[in-house]
C-alpha cells in the first residue's frame, strides 16, 4: 500500500498524517494539505458551491458528528417507529468516517 498521498488542490504528495485534512466535495471524499484545504474554503465560499462542508471530516469535529450520528441512529433504531430509509440517513456521516480513515487516513498511519 502506497506511503503517500496525492493532494487533489496541489497535485503534491502529503507525506504526514498531522498534515492530511479529508474532505467532503460534491459527495466525494478528498485529501487535501492544510494550507491546500484553508484555499479550498475560500474558493468555495466566493463560488457558494452547493454540496459544500467547510469541515473536515477526519478532525475532532468529524469525530464528534460520527459518534453523534451513531447514537441518533440507536436512538431511532429503540425507541421510534419510522421508515427504514431515516436510519440510512442517519449513518451517511459515520460512514463517510470510516471511508475517509480506511481509504486515506491508514496510508499515512
Amino acid at each position: 500500500m502506497s506511503k503517500s498521498l496525492t493532494c487533489y488542490h496541489c497535485q503534491k504528495d502529503i507525506t504526514e498524517r498531522s498534515d492530511l485534512v479529508v474532505a467532503n466535495r460534491r459527495l466525494v471524499l478528498r485529501p487535501y494539505h492544510n494550507q491546500c484545504f484553508e484555499k479550498h474554503i475560500d474558493e468555495s465560499k466566493e463560488q457558494s458551491k452547493m454540496f459544500f462542508d467547510a469541515m473536515p471530516i477526519n478532525r475532532t469535529y468529524g469525530n464528534i458528528m460520527a459518534v453523534l450520528f451513531l447514537i441518533l441512529f440507536a436512538f431511532l433504531y429503540y425507541f421510534v417507529d419510522i421508515h427504514p430509509f431515516i436510519y440510512v440517513l442517519s449513518l451517511i456521516y459515520p460512514v463517510y468516517r470510516i471511508f475517509s480513515f480506511f481509504l486515506y487516513e491508514i496510508r499515512l498511519s
